[in-house]
């Protein structure tokens, strides 16, 4: 299935917020591009985010790409 990891600073912010006020700790997920670990925020079919400010980090065949996904703990 075809996939875009987006980083967005404002997503960050608000699931940030949102996780402190539930007692936990929001972590980014990680994407390998090129060799590089890097972070992003939202993992979607859509080729576009809903935050203005994200930013497209990656794209593909997510079976093929390795990543976690960001989660709350």
């Amino acid at each position: 299935m075809y996939k875009y990891f987006y980083y967005s600073s404002e997503q960050l912010k608000l699931r940030v917020e949102l996780e402190k006020k539930r007692g936990r700790n929001f972590i980014v997920g990680h994407v390998i591009v090129n060799g590089v670990k890097k972070p992003f925020t939202e993992l979607t079919s859509k080729d576009s985010s809903r935050y203005p400010d994200a930013k497209l980090v990656a794209e593909g065949e997510v079976e093929t790409m390795r990543y976690t996904e960001p989660e709350a703990i």
